[in-house]
């Protein structure tokens, strides 16, 4: 049991140093604390999303703001960030609510698909961080990147990152998946969330 547990002590440290040096490479910040994940192509993420919550701040105010600059809103999704801690044996000991939450918007602009995120808090923040990816279906995965993006800040409430995938030349791709890893530090705790959802347009390449 002890050599087993000294086995998975070294997978994650060299899981936490590879994601340091990812961070870096992007331009996040100098503590891995602050360095959200990169999202990564995920065949279990095809359920349901949870369902878009207008109760966190900025959300309601962001959504309308999207429409009444002539954004069509065809999915979202939002979750709570929370602690998350493991024992000595790697069980999972608690899951604490942050009072922070993640949503991300997918819209279309014209002939763009839209990532709208929103990290958004009912108190400040330390640092935050967000890293987002939109892909595309094809041969059963959503591995076939097509954009993605990074954002970070020290202080403030909440952080906002929003980019585009212009599909005018290419109708044929429909179904789009924009997957973000958050990363937050409030009173010396860290908490992570992570939200996703699927988007099928037929007229991606038409205005």
């Amino acid at each position: 049991m002890s050599t087993l547990r000294r086995s998975t002590r070294t997978i994650a440290a060299t899981i936490a140093a590879f994601a340091m040096v990812v961070g870096l490479a992007i331009g996040g910040p100098a503590h891995a604390t602050e360095v959200a994940p990169t999202p990564v192509d995920d065949s279990s993420l095809t359920d349901p999303a949870p369902p878009i919550d207008t109760s966190l701040p900025g959300v309601a105010e962001r959504i309308a703001e999207i429409e009444a600059n002539g954004g069509e809103i065809l999915g979202g999704s939002s979750v709570q960030y929370v602690e998350e801690g493991t024992s000595d044996d790697g069980v999972v000991a608690r899951a604490f609510p942050s009072g922070c939450g993640l949503t991300v918007l997918i819209y279309k602009q014209t002939t763009q698909i839209v990532s709208d995120n929103l990290t958004s808090c009912l108190a400040p923040f330390v640092s935050a961080a967000m890293s987002s990816t939109i892909g595309f279906l094809a041969w059963g995965h959503y591995n076939n990147f097509v954009a993605s993006r990074s954002a970070q800040r020290t202080g403030g409430s909440s952080l906002a990152l929003e980019y585009a995938y212009n599909c005018y030349d290419n109708v044929d791709r429909t179904i789009f998946r924009t997957v973000t890893n958050g990363t937050l530090v409030r009173g010396g705790t860290t908490y992570t969330a992570a939200a996703y959802d699927i988007v099928d347009t037929p007229n991606c390449g038409t205005s």
